[in-house]
């Protein structure tokens, strides 16, 4: 299985659909996180319009080990912050800013790493990425 995953391209994958779409990239991530790691993941959605039933995503949020890896709109259409959290027994030590690029290669490792463990997440993991 742990050469499967590493024939998968994870990080090829986000960087590909980043670069197609920045627009409905949050919503693609939300989705892959979901379902490859639901338990460390909170996806923050909003309505499109004031009583719209349609929501759409603005914030990602997961957590492995110490850090907390999150990425939101930002106050430009279109654009995405992305920044990285160490946790230490519940106190934030220190928040970064990353390059949306450096954050997904960081989340790509992660999400290999995780799919390694767990079959379910492998299965998740290969399936999103089959899209």
């Amino acid at each position: 299985m742990v050469d499967s995953i590493d024939q998968l391209g994870t990080s090829a994958m986000l960087a590909r659909a980043y670069s197609e779409d920045q627009s409905g990239f949050l919503t693609l991530i939300a989705g892959m996180l979901e379902g490859v790691m639901p338990e460390d993941t909170v996806v923050e959605r909003k309505p499109l319009h004031l009583f719209s039933s349609r929501k759409r995503v603005t914030r990602v949020k997961v957590t492995v080990g110490d850090f907390v890896y999150e990425m939101h709109t930002g106050s430009h259409e279109g654009s995405l912050v992305a920044r990285r959290t160490k946790i230490v027994r519940g106190i934030e030590l220190k928040t970064e800013s990353l390059s949306p690029d450096v954050w997904m290669k960081e989340l790509a490792g992660l999400l290999t790493e995780q799919a390694r463990r767990s079959e379910q997440s492998f299965y998740a993991l290969k399936s999103f990425l089959q899209m």
